[in-house]
């Protein structure tokens, strides 16, 4: 299950905004991948934290985790996904 979760934080286009009022959100072009990221913050199971060029910081089961985004391959019509080596 840590694995699965693992993978619904890092495989995705989502980013986590930060409003004037310190609060933040996540914003994407993908529903789904919006609804899962979602789905494992209200469990309290996973979440994404942040990311930039470089790295992910995901959190499963309360253990912050590391990554480095090695390689994107995004989501086109003849594949119909996207993947994302780290």
């Amino acid at each position: 299950m840590k694995d699965f979760i693992r993978c619904i934080c890092l495989c995705h286009d989502v980013v986590r905004v930060k409003s004037e009022n310190g609060d933040s959100f996540l914003t994407g072009a993908s529903q789904d991948e919006l609804v899962l990221l979602d789905m494992c913050e209200k469990e309290k199971i996973g979440g994404f934290l942040n990311r930039d060029s470089d790295t992910f910081q995901i959190e499963i089961y309360g253990v912050q985790e590391t990554y480095k985004n090695l390689k994107l391959f995004e989501f086109d019509a003849d594949r119909k996904m996207m993947t994302r080596i780290v």
